[in-house]
């Protein structure tokens, strides 16, 4: 699996594309018989949507057709909001109806866009004044995501507030997906992106990191996402490390190259010399990876 340029629209998209279900029934209030989503060709308005990030049309079971409109933002943007008022009118236009519009926040900032958005003419009162639905993914539920037995929805789950029942959701779902080989290294990559996406946002505990790395042990060859994860988190994996090394005897195993197992010493050791080379300083260098100068840098 190739790593994407943008992972975080990457992950989001092809999640709400491809599942959500559980999402998408709160969003609309009933169940959904089916979700479909709309393809740039299919518009009239193509450089409009082309910039949407993800338009769904789902049908409930009621026979209600819902047209549901998604941003992902990783950051407040100022101009979201006159985009959001244009995507309303060019989507009305389109299907003769009025979308739902829900942008989900990846950081806490929900309530900035509270006021919703209008557009006008300077100085003059508002033409046309929508409210949309913003969401703190941190501030829902993970079992609104996480359909048991799909990696990619219990991955979803990780950006989520998670419960100690959704924890076992979570971490048993995957653990029983890797045991059993049912899933393809391209969810179980998916899973990993999530992971690193969450630590990178911290909205995801010790305990939980812990459990996946147990979980994971005897897979570490997911495209080298795993050892990323390991090298670029030190702060996580170090205090594991003498633990999960007594545990397991052989040492944690963070890879396979041609079957010969690859130690995490040499792949911190590796990450230290690539930290030098970038000109970090042997402090910043111990503080991100516990080695000295002597430890990684060649006689």
């Amino acid at each position: 699996m190739s790593r994407p340029y943008r992972p975080f629209d990457y992950f989001f998209k092809r999640y709400f594309s491809r599942g959500a279900k559980r999402f998408y029934e709160r969003a609309v209030g009933e169940s959904i018989v089916s979700i479909r989503v709309v393809e740039e060709a299919e518009l009239q308005v193509k450089v409009v949507f082309g910039a949407a990030d993800l338009i769904v049309e789902i049908i409930t079971v009621s026979g209600r057709r819902v047209i549901v409109h998604l941003e992902f933002q990783k950051a407040y943007d100022a101009g979201l909001g006159k985009r959001m008022v244009k995507y309303f009118i060019a989507i009305e236009e389109e299907y003769g109806l009025f979308p739902m519009q829900i942008v989900l926040c990846i950081e806490d900032f929900a309530e900035m866009y509270s006021d919703g958005a209008a557009l006008g003419n300077p100085g003059e009162p508002a033409c046309v004044h929508i409210v949309f639905q913003a969401m703190n993914l941190s501030q829902l539920p993970a079992d609104w995501f996480v359909n048991e037995g799909e990696i990619l929805s219990v991955a979803m789950g990780l950006f989520c507030r998670i419960d100690e029942n959704g924890e076992e959701i979570l971490l048993g779902t995957y653990e029983r997906a890797i045991a059993s080989q049912t899933a393809g290294l391209d969810e179980l990559g998916d899973f990993v992106l999530a992971l690193q996406l969450s630590l990178r946002i911290k909205r995801i505990s010790q305990n939980i990191f812990r459990k996946f790395m147990e979980a994971t042990r005897r897979y570490y060859d997911i495209d080298g996402l795993v050892k990323d994860l390991m090298y670029s988190h030190p702060e996580f994996y170090q205090p594991l490390k003498s633990e999960l090394d007594a545990k397991y005897h052989s040492g944690f195993k963070v890879g396979f190259d041609d079957g010969k197992k690859v130690g995490f010493d040499d792949g911190i050791r590796q990450t230290a010399k690539n930290f030098y080379r970038l000109g970090l300083s042997p402090e910043q260098i111990f503080k991100a990876t516990g080695l000295l100068p002597k430890d990684y840098l060649d006689s």
